[in-house]
């Protein structure tokens, strides 16, 4: 059985870990840190610099809000907002791959697999628009940096891309500034078969009641398919 992969808990435990690699790596050096290996050799524009803005803004343990969903709180910025706006079933054919894990008992689990191709959006918000240029552009640089590690979480042909986004009446205040950095992937997804399902379904037990996968079949309108697995 492999891990479940829930895409936006990944994302969320990757960007948490960036803003400590950015901050120990802030504190580390005055002057070769992660920002200035990403900045190397640009010029500022007016009076903000990207190397000393980013280390401003990645100097602080919690240097960034991180939100599941999308929520604005004005009093919480910059923040990261991590929503999904598309997902889809990949199909494949007849049917799904499947595969029988053999079980300590001599019976055996019947366990299938689909992939889903999704998109996940980290919408950058902050009163400063030089700011979210520069989060975009590290967030972004370190994506790619740790692509080999995203892979081997799960997520397969990863695909960065990026936008500005318009502003809409009521649904982000007209002082705020965002950008969108999107990630689009694949990724795939066990499932047990419905009859190793309903053995788990019989066990479990809910507010000490055992779960009746028969009543809920019938209430379902599905009790004669039930009973060719039970």
């Amino acid at each position: 059985m492999d891990n479940a992969i829930i895409p936006e808990i990944t994302i969320y435990h990757y960007l948490k870990y960036f803003l400590k690699l950015l901050k120990d790596s802030v504190d580390f050096s005055s002057t070769e840190s992660i920002i200035e290996e990403i900045f190397f050799g640009v010029e500022p524009i007016g009076n903000y610099d990207p190397i000393k803005e980013s280390r401003r803004i990645f100097s602080k343990v919690d240097s960034l809000y991180l939100n599941m969903g999308f929520n604005i709180n004005p009093a919480e910025l910059p923040a990261i907002h991590i929503i999904l706006p598309d997902e889809n079933l990949e199909w494949e054919g007849i049917g799904w791959s499947a595969e029988l894990e053999e079980n300590e008992d001599g019976t055996s689990t019947e366990r299938k697999e689909v992939s889903f191709n999704t998109a996940y959006n980290l919408i950058i918000l902050d009163k400063n628009a030089d700011a979210v240029v520069y989060i975009y552009h590290i967030l972004k640089y370190l994506f790619l940096s740790f692509n080999v590690n995203l892979e081997l979480d799960g997520f397969q042909t990863l695909k960065i891309s990026g936008r500005d986004l318009i502003q809409q009446s009521g649904l982000i205040p007209v002082d705020i500034y965002s950008r969108n950095l999107t990630l689009s992937f694949k990724y795939k997804r066990e499932f047990l078969g419905l009859k190793n399902l309903v053995k788990i379904g019989h066990f479990v037990k809910v507010r000490e009641k055992q779960i009746d996968m028969k009543g809920i079949a019938k209430d379902l309108n599905v009790s004669k398919v039930l009973d060719t697995v039970l």
